[in-house]
């Protein structure tokens, strides 16, 4: 999936769709922000940012006021027809993700478009994380494609994300990790509307 046009916009901006999705996602989880502090938690400049406000600005999809920027309605309905939820998991089963930030996110019912889970992990590590791990949800059991049983050499790590992000079969959970969590963010959100 493609949000931002990049032949009407030209190539000149630095950034991607997903700093685009994740300004719009950190909005949505605050009342009021400002332009640096909405750039630092992307994880861009604030050129970039600004260019990004009035790309958001055009579509009516921030407001801004004195205080700061926040979403629209408009804003909010766009991100809510983008199948794709960030989850909230802090995982520790695989040495990869040990002293890494993490950035999970579940795609709703692409599982079929998953073959090995090694071009998501390529596109998080193109997008600045350093590596990706996806899971699929099938007949209720959590698999790292093509089908590895994830319960069977972790059933702590399956007991965390089953609680945690709330899957359902034809679901699929894409965890990227990196030393920032904007890099994991950029890798996890890549990989999740490449699959859109």
């Amino acid at each position: 999936m493609k949000i931002l046009d990049i032949k009407k916009y030209g190539p000149v901006y630095r950034f991607t769709d997903a700093n685009l999705y994740w300004t719009l996602y950190y909005l949505s989880k605050n009342k009021t922000i400002g332009r640096r502090s909405l750039a630092l938690h992307v994880g861009i400049g604030e050129g970039s940012m600004r260019n990004i406000l009035n790309i958001l600005k055009e579509w009516h999809f921030v407001e801004t006021f004195n205080r700061g920027i926040r979403i629209s309605q408009d804003g909010a309905l766009f991100l809510s027809t983008i199948p794709l939820e960030v989850v909230d998991l802090k995982l520790s089963g695989y040495p990869e993700l040990q002293n890494q930030a993490q950035c999970s996110v579940v795609v709703l019912q692409a599982s079929s478009k998953i073959q090995d889970g090694l071009r998501q992990r390529d596109v998080c590590i193109r997008s600045g994380a350093n590596g990706g791990i996806t899971i699929v949800m099938k007949n209720d059991c959590l698999l790292i494609p093509p089908d590895h049983l994830l319960a069977q050499d972790n059933p702590e790590f399956v007991e965390t994300i089953s609680s945690s992000s709330k899957m359902n079969d034809g679901d699929v959970l894409i965890i990227s990790f990196a030393e920032e969590l904007h890099s994991a963010a950029n890798g996890a959100i890549m990989a999740a509307l490449d699959l859109i």
